[in-house]
């Protein structure tokens, strides 16, 4: 039970990063956590997370960017992390989340960039590079798709919002550890602990998950796709420079639909992190220079004019 595993405050803290604000259009305050300032000669890396996650996932990856020059910008969608809770549950959806995205690039002065997106992170991805298409450079999908297991899906939509909170953080990482063990086979106590840290957060009541319990109901309404029109969705990337990184244990995204989105776009890179489910968690250093080195290509092919963004606000 983690008796030599500590808890890593740097990462509560998201320590070396800015905290950003912004206001949504019906008043919610939003959130975003900013590493580094804006280089003439690299795009700014806007990362987006997972359904129930938050900019915290990004937290070493982040740093490593940094550390190479990057600007980073994590976002905490509503509901999520720092962002603020919404009263009305509904508006936890993906059209409103684009939105407060939209919004945030616009405080920020943000003109073009590269995202990162995590799950349904990497959706808002490929939806801002349907709408936005000069503005995205590039985008780096993390363990998602066009097709995605349904018995998984209903995994997650049942246990959302479900034991929220935990006696201690040792109970909060072995409730994780207990959750994905089978897919995260390669996981020491001090990862479990740290992965804690990235999901919940201390509170007056104590360590709970660091999303509002009322996302659930947002959720269970949600009305999926068809196949064919994600596969359509998907081709919005088609003739931009895309990464694909998928969980070599993912039982979200198989490996046959990887292969088929790569048969569908030959130019989509294609990086497998070994020991890792749903979703990877840009950690280890294989999968963060595979991130740098497409990201240096991404900055060599494309011109950057000097003037494309504004200040970054501080």
């Amino acid at each position: 039970m983690l008796t030599h595993a500590h808890l890593d405050r740097a990462i509560l803290t998201v320590e070396g990063a800015r905290p950003f604000k912004w206001t949504a259009r019906d008043g919610l305050s939003l959130s975003a956590h900013l590493w580094g300032n804006r280089s003439e000669r690299c795009y700014p890396v806007l990362c987006l997370p997972g359904l129930t996650r938050n900019s915290r996932d990004f937290y070493r990856l982040a740093c490593r960017l940094h550390a190479a020059g990057h600007h980073v910008i994590a976002m905490d969608y509503r509901g999520r992390g720092l962002s603020g809770y919404a009263d009305d549950p509904t508006t936890y959806n993906m059209a409103q989340e684009a939105q407060d995205i939209e919004d945030g690039l616009s405080a920020l002065g943000i003109e073009r960039y590269v995202v990162l997106g995590t799950s349904r992170g990497g959706l808002h991805g490929v939806g801002l590079a349907a709408t936005q298409s000069d503005r995205v450079r590039a985008v780096i999908l993390n363990d998602i798709g066009p097709e995605l297991a349904h018995d998984h899906l209903k995994v997650i939509s049942e246990t959302i919002g479900r034991h929220m909170t935990a006696s201690s953080w040792p109970q909060a990482a072995a409730r994780l550890k207990a959750q994905q063990q089978k897919t995260f086979t390669a996981m020491t106590e001090q990862d479990w602990l740290d992965a804690a840290a990235q999901t919940y957060e201390e509170t007056a009541e104590g360590v709970r998950l660091s999303y509002a319990p009322n996302l659930r109901h947002a959720v269970k309404d949600a009305v999926l796709p068809t196949p064919q029109a994600m596969w359509s969705f998907f081709d919005a990337l088609k003739g931009k420079p895309h990464l694909l990184i998928r969980g070599a244990n993912s039982p979200l995204l198989s490996e046959k639909t990887a292969n088929a989105m790569q048969e569908r776009h030959p130019e989509m890179d294609l990086h497998t992190v070994a020991f890792e489910g749903h979703a990877p968690l840009l950690w280890g250093t294989a999968v963060q220079e595979r991130i740098l080195r497409f990201l240096q290509t991404v900055n060599d092919e494309t011109a950057r004019p000097a003037s494309a963004d504004k200040a970054t606000p501080q």
